[in-house]
């Protein structure tokens, strides 16, 4: 149950990644919600992350982008089963286990992991003129 739990928070972390790394371009490359956004476009971006890379033109485009899914989707559903597995070796009560596993994956889920992920899967050009 754990691992279903947390393969779907990380589902859900994932598309939260890729709608914040939709709005931080500032470039003519963005996608087409992006340049008018609203929730509900919001929402449906996140919820079709997965089907982003077959859309490329390129064989390598394509199989860039699946890797790159694939690491950030091992590193949300890790992080949700720590956040799962902690909690239950602290809490006796379901009640206060789902409350708290669920407050643990949403703020460090938003606050810690998905702004790591973004740094760490952005190219190292980019990368590097971030800290000078």
């Amino acid at each position: 149950m754990r691992i279903v739990l947390s393969l779907v928070a990380g589902f859900l972390l994932s598309g939260a990644s890729r709608i914040l790394e939709d709005l931080k371009d500032l470039n003519s490359s963005l996608p087409e919600w992006a340049i008018e956004p609203t929730l509900g476009n919001a929402i449906l971006a996140g919820l079709i992350w997965f089907i982003r890379p077959f859309l490329m033109r390129t064989a390598r485009g394509v199989v860039f982008e699946v890797l790159r899914g694939l690491v950030k989707m091992g590193i949300f559903s890790g992080f949700a089963w720590l956040c799962i597995a902690g909690v239950t070796r602290i809490f006796d009560s379901t009640v206060l286990q789902i409350v708290a596993a669920t407050l643990f994956i949403a703020v460090g889920g938003w606050c810690i992991v998905v702004p790591f992920v973004i740094v760490l899967l952005m190219p190292p050009s980019i990368r590097s003129r971030i800290g000078r």
